[in-house]
């Protein structure tokens, strides 16, 4: 059956009949030059060709599956042998038929991209820095370097360009990067022979080196009658002249190509197949080329595929075509002629995703299916994973080629590469990660999810309560590794206290910086019952096995086995392998990533079984920092192609040749995409070209670059295109992408939606609150715990819970107050004893001053750890510190001063938007300035800059450490007093009756006063007072370069702010006692008062106008109720 085509794809079909041709169809987007190419192969299979005597091409090996799939069923039948495959994959067959075997027999192994890189870094670290120009040494131990070097060798043979013509070229252009390549080029082909091993620009090379030879070409001329070729703009040179040999032998050659769409130019596309596809397919005695042009386009509304032809009029390409127009655009509808496209801005990431999810799900309600939708994004490595999890937490199920992440990011990698970095740290002895241990613990490698490990850590705290500083998380770190311990040769730590066990836990700090605050004073029992409590805990049997598991593993390395045999025991060692391959061939809807993890794992083992030669620790080592250093995505030959359930994730190279009912664009701002401009690199490889070699690419080549790629998304939807940006908010809002206008879209803001997501765990919190809520009727609670209890007991095959989230057990507050005087647990778990005074509760100094203004705060920030990560600014405040630290102890000028912020710069997290950042950087130099000039004019002698403070103060006889860190401790040349000075690069400046009470400097003063820097002020100092020295703010408008100061009288001879500054201060807040001597005094006695005691009340005051926690804050939460 063949299909109706439309007259412009029957002439192509035509002429791919005619003997020893050369045709090429152009069109844009959605013409169906896949289809006709498709039908001329069936044609000519129809008329008496064996489809083992054509030769079908294509970009990749996906494409190529989808391609056999269409013809095999086109032509209704099986059929055998045929050559359908890429244009690498295509030489490797000819290689194995016609190729120099070794003596085994053996052709050389074909590298995969990560294995290239891994080869590519290890030969530039073999051969030195002496290689190189001066210019590039700096760089050559980086990742983008060794990337740059492996595309400059690729872009050089497919040139057709040995290592001697590179050493040329780069001489005759003056170019000395060009020379070191090409001797670089030469060791590395050398290095290759001896392996025996190609790449796959060199595999290329020799299939074209093969048919120079007349008793192959000879053979091919007998056996093939004819070779097709679809998406043809994407070849590179060499393949293209691959081609070209095979024509000159007169075997037909039939293509396809969109060069509207063409993306892969960082992979060597030739931007000019098209326009020299009549030149190169010219051959004397055969007749000349055709060229067929298709411009009906099939695909997409009239309305979408007027966007589009907008685009592409904006990017002309030498030999283009004529462009596409909408196929019977007289018939256009009303509704087509009204249709806007529509980019939806988003204030956050998190909203953007969210906002997708419940696009899609509303879709899907409607009757669109899911594997009828996609998600596209511009760049794949870190953001298509980040897009792929937030859906899939949102309940979307998704699916994402495992090829399109490094295989270092694929999750199960992860873990058990984790699992092997743990190992070799107990076989050394040497401390492990602590956030790689916590992933174990909730890894496939156990049970436990986290729930459960919050009742491990409770229940070891428990027992550990009354004699312990730890949280429950660090009690069970220690528990796995003092029971990892038990299983090697001689114990990771000898047998003693948790304290010894926890030095192994927490990395020693030699940065100077304060210590993390403790919440806990420690009290009772030794913390060795922590790790060797609860014998029969059928909790801790997931934590007892991974340690078994772990220590194994070290053993073995200790014994000097190999990385691949240590490795086989971690993923051997529990039931994870026999769980994945249960849900691969399950068929349900985790069956498709099943098979994902399964292939990242058998190209890890193939990574590890390069390195059996390395045993111990040195390849555990090797193996970790090969699997690491992979930051390109895996080869495709274990591709696990999405099958059809989930929505598709991906990027836009990936979604070449494939169109869905809807596509969802992400990620359309300006920044992102179009991405920012790339400049040349180092090495200049982009500029390699043989025939004009170093000329600069074309002005507005990048960006039309990312335009076409623009273009291959939005022209894959068949009938709905959604855009969407996460532009920001305020002033730091961005711009949509350039490409959403040039589309004719329009932007909507999307106002920021609080209701539930609609997905099962939105579901599941819903009926939760309703079953809470004391307002909802009686029968309507009930309703809902009925249907939570539905959702609990409903498992797997496997017997685990669907919805673990329903079953009141794994709720918090169900077991009572955790605190001294809370009820015990549901569980029996005894309550802790009160603590004891022997040892010391730590607090920071800045935790004091928080723990003060709030407890509530403290305690959810501190205690808890639940306070966000400072961002761009505290990274600017940090630099800025540590340059004024190193202007004293390395007596560095402005101008140094200067430079080394400028090369810091460039390490911050600069996620601002463009003009923000380089008024941020302006700042930043600005307060260098101010320092300096502050500093000039200090008639005082600095004791020390970033001064460690460690001291101790018995407050009820309970003993509290205070730690911190002063940044510039002085003595006044006249009296001899000391003064303490605390730089902020804040923008707000307190009042002086503010600073009078400043609880930082204050704790700062009585503890030098107490004798907490003796070594540099003496024993009983004589304070001098304290500065807060503002760089940001200027001293006032006539001198900006003035910086403000603003001071707090000494602590000896003020111990309390004056009475008229009182007002509003925490020292009449009225929960604090004032006992004395001085407010320091007070302060600390009320922090003990609240560790102790486990009372950490909420404080209303100027914190929470940036509290993180407030919406469950008993304070505001009463106001609203209020209201």
């Amino acid at each position: 059956m063949s299909f109706q085509l439309l007259d412009q794809q029957r002439a192509f079909v035509e002429a791919c009949a005619r003997p020893h041709g050369a045709v090429l169809a152009l069109g844009g987007p959605g013409v169906g030059k896949t289809t006709a190419l498709v039908e001329a192969v069936a044609q000519r299979v129809e008329a008496g060709a064996h489809m083992d005597r054509l030769v079908v091409l294509t970009w990749s090996r996906p494409a190529a599956q989808r391609l056999r799939a269409r013809i095999v069923a086109r032509l209704a039948s099986s059929q055998l042998a045929p050559v359908i495959t890429t244009v690498p994959g295509w030489c490797l067959a000819l290689q194995r038929r016609f190729g120099h075997l070794d003596a085994d027999g053996q052709l050389p192994h074909v590298l995969t991209g990560p294995e290239q890189q891994m080869q590519v870094r290890e030969l530039v670290v073999q051969l030195g820095r002496d290689l190189w120009p001066e210019s590039v040494r700096a760089a050559i131990a980086t990742m983008a370097f060794s990337q740059e070097l492996r595309t400059g060798m690729a872009r050089a043979r497919q040139q057709g360009l040995d290592p001697d013509d590179l050493v040329r070229l780069g001489r005759r252009t003056g170019r000395e990067e060009w020379v070191s390549m090409g001797l670089f080029f030469e060791n590395y082909l050398d290095v290759l022979d001896a392996q025996p091993a190609w790449d796959y620009a060199e595999l290329v090379h020799r299939t074209r080196l093969l048919l120079l030879e007349a008793p192959v070409s000879s053979v091919l001329t007998e056996e093939i009658e004819g070779v097709f070729c679809d998406e043809f703009a994407e070849l590179d040179r060499s393949q293209i002249a691959l081609l070209e040999q095979v024509h000159q032998v007169g075997i037909p050659v039939a293509a396809t190509a969109d060069p509207q769409s063409s993306v892969f130019a960082f992979r060597g596309a030739d931007p000019r197949a098209v326009a020299d596809f009549g030149r190169r397919f010219e051959v004397t005695g055969l007749p000349g080329p055709e060229r067929i042009d298709l411009s009906t386009s099939l695909r997409g509304t009239a309305g979408l595929q007027r966007g589009i032809a907008s685009l592409i009029a904006r990017n002309p390409v030498a030999g283009g075509g004529s462009g596409t127009r909408p196929h019977e655009a007289g018939a256009v509808s009303g509704a087509d002629r009204a249709e806007q496209i529509v980019c939806r801005s988003y204030e956050t990431a998190a909203a953007e995703i969210a906002g997708v999810a419940e696009d899609l799900r509303t879709a899907r309600l409607a009757g669109v299916m899911w594997s009828q939708q996609a998600v596209i994004c511009r760049a794949g490595r870190g953001q298509l994973g980040t897009i792929a999890r937030g859906l899939a937490n949102q309940g979307i199920p998704v699916e994402v080629a495992g090829s399109d992440i490094a295989l270092s990011e694929q999750a199960c990698v992860v873990t058990l590469m984790d699992a092997l970095a743990v190992a070799l740290g107990f076989s050394r002895r040497v401390p492990p990660d602590p956030d790689q241990l916590d992933r174990l613990l909730l890894s496939p490698l156990t049970s436990l999810d986290p729930t459960a490990l919050r009742r491990v850590g409770g229940a070891l705290w428990h027992e550990a309560a009354s004699g312990t500083t730890s949280d429950p998380m660090t009690l069970v770190r220690q528990f796995l590794m003092r029971r990892a311990g038990d299983h090697l040769p001689s114990p990771v730590v000898p047998p003693a206290t948790a304290q010894d066990v926890g030095a192994l836990v927490h990395r020693p700090d030699t940065s100077g910086a304060a210590p993390t605050d403790v919440t806990t004073p420690p009290t009772g029992p030794t913390a060795q019952t922590a790790t060797s409590a609860l014998p029969t805990d059928p909790d801790l049997e997931p934590v007892r096995e991974l340690a078994a598991l772990l220590g194994d593993a070290a053993a073995r390395i200790m014994r000097g086995e190999g990385a691949y045999d240590v490795l086989w025991r971690l993923w051997d060692g529990t039931d994870w392998p026999s769980r994945l391959r249960g849900e691969a061939l399950s068929g349900s809807a985790s069956s498709g990533q099943a098979n994902s993890d399964l292939d990242a794992v058998l190209a890890l083992f193939d990574v590890a079984a390069r390195h059996m030669e390395l045993t111990g620790q040195k390849g555990a080592e090797t193996l970790i920092a090969e699997v690491s250093g992979q930051e390109i995505p895996g080869d495709q030959a274990r591709e696990s192609d999405p099958r059809g359930r989930g929505v598709q994730v991906l990027t836009a190279h990936r979604a070449k040749g494939l169109e869905w009912d809807r596509v969802i664009i992400m990620g359309a701002a300006e920044g992102s995409w179009p991405g920012n401009r790339r400049g040349a690199g180092l090495l200049s490889a982009e500029l390699l070209d043989a025939d004009d070699p170093g000329l600069a690419p074309a002005p507005g080549a990048w960006m039309q670059q990312e335009r076409r790629a623009f273009v291959l998304a939005a022209s894959r939807a068949r009938k709905e295109l959604v855009i969407t940006a996460n532009l920001g908010s305020g002033d730091e809002q961005a711009q949509a992408s350039r490409f959403v206008r040039e589309l004719g879209g329009q932007v909507l803001a999307v106002p920021h939606d609080t209701r539930r997501p609609r997905s099962l765990q939105g579901l599941v919190g819903e009926l939760r609150r309703v079953t809470a809520d004391q307002r909802s009727t009686a029968g309507l609670r009930e309703a809902a715990a009925h249907q939570l209890g539905q959702l609990a007991v409903v498992r797997d095959d496997q017997q685990r819970a669907l919805v673990p989230g329903a079953d009141p057990r794994s709720w918090w507050g169900l077991g009572g107050l955790s605190g001294r005087h809370g009820t015990p647990s549901p569980a029996g778990v005894g309550e802790p004893e009160g603590p004891t005074r022997d040892k010391a509760i730590r607090l920071s100094v800045t935790g004091l001053q928080k723990l003060i203004a709030c407890p509530r705060q403290w305690f959810l920030d501190v205690a808890a750890r639940g306070a966000t990560t400072g961002g761009f600014a505290a990274g600017v405040g940090s630099v800025i510190h540590l340059l004024a630290e190193h202007a004293v102890t390395d007596h560095l000028s402005e101008d140094q001063l200067h430079d080394a912020l400028d090369e810091a710069w460039n390490d911050l997290d600069v996620h601002q938007q463009g003009w923000r950042t380089l008024i941020e950087r302006s700042r930043a130099h600005e307060m260098i300035t101010r320092f300096e000039r502050w500093q000039g004019g200090q008639p005082t002698e600095v004791l020390g800059v970033e001064v460690p403070v460690r001291h101790t103060f018995v407050i009820g006889g309970q003993p509290l450490e205070l730690v911190g860190s002063i940044d510039r401790l002085e003595r006044d040349r006249t009296s001899g007093r000391i003064r303490i000075i605390d730089f902020k690069t804040g923008s707000r400046a307190p009042s002086r009756t503010e600073a009078a009470s400043n609880l930082q400097l204050a704790a700062y003063q009585l503890a030098v006063m107490r004798g907490a820097c003796r070594e540099l002020t003496g024993s009983t100092p004589a304070m001098d007072g304290a500065l807060l020295v503002f760089l940001r703010l200027p001293a006032g408008a006539r001198d900006p370069l003035l910086l403000k100061v603003v001071g707090q009288p000494g602590l000896d001879d003020h111990p309390y702010p004056a009475a008229e500054q009182l007002a509003n201060t925490w020292l009449v807040r009225g929960d604090v006692d004032i006992q004395g001597p001085t407010m320091v005094d007070d302060a600390l006695a009320f922090a003990v008062h609240c560790v102790v005691e486990e009372d950490y009340p909420a404080v209303e005051g100027p914190p929470c106008s940036y509290c993180d926690h407030r919406a469950d804050c008993p304070i505001w939460a009463r106001e609203a109720s209020s209201r």
